[in-house]
C-alpha cells in the first residue's frame, strides 16, 4: 500500500491552476525539519476539492498532508542527465493550529493532539462502558 503522511510548514503560497480539461490542480512545497540546520522539502500536489482547500493556505502555515508517493522522471535539457523527483499526491490536507508565542502554552485548538473541539462529546467522568 502506498500511503504517506507529512507535517511541516509551507515555504510559499500554493500555486493553483486549471488544466485544459477543466480540472483544478494545486502545488505547494512543505518544509520538514531534519534537525536544527536542515530542512527537507517535499512537493505536494492536490486535485479538485483538495486543490480548493490548498488554495486557502499561506506561506508559513503548518500543514498536514496525506496521500500517495509518486515519482516523476525526466531528462534535464542542460545536462542531458536523467532526473527524478518524489512528490506526494494528496487526498487529504489540513491546516494545523498555529504555534503559541509562549512555549509553555499549548497551541490553540490543536485537534491533531486529541484536543476537544466544538461539538465533541464531553467527558462526564464515567468509566469506559466495556
Amino acid at each position: 500500500m502506498n500511503t504517506a503522511s507529512v507535517t511541516g510548514n509551507l515555504g510559499r503560497d500554493p500555486e493553483i491552476r486549471t488544466i485544459p480539461s477543466g480540472k483544478t490542480v494545486a502545488e505547494m512545497n512543505i518544509g520538514v525539519s531534519e534537525g536544527r540546520d536542515k530542512t527537507c522539502w517535499l512537493k505536494v500536489v492536490g486535485w479538485e476539492k483538495t486543490a480548493e482547500i490548498m488554495a486557502t493556505f499561506r506561506k508559513g502555515d503548518g500543514i498536514m498532508a496525506q496521500g500517495r508517493l509518486s515519482m516523476d522522471e525526466w531528462v534535464d535539457r542542460d545536462t542531458n542527465k536523467k532526473r527524478t523527483m518524489i512528490k506526494l499526491v494528496a487526498f487529504e490536507v489540513k491546516k494545523l493550529a498555529p504555534r503559541s508565542a509562549n512555549p509553555d502554552q499549548p497551541p490553540a485548538e490543536d485537534f491533531s493532539q486529541g484536543g476537544s473541539h466544538p461539538g465533541a462529546p464531553q467527558d462526564d467522568g464515567d468509566e469506559i462502558p466495556f
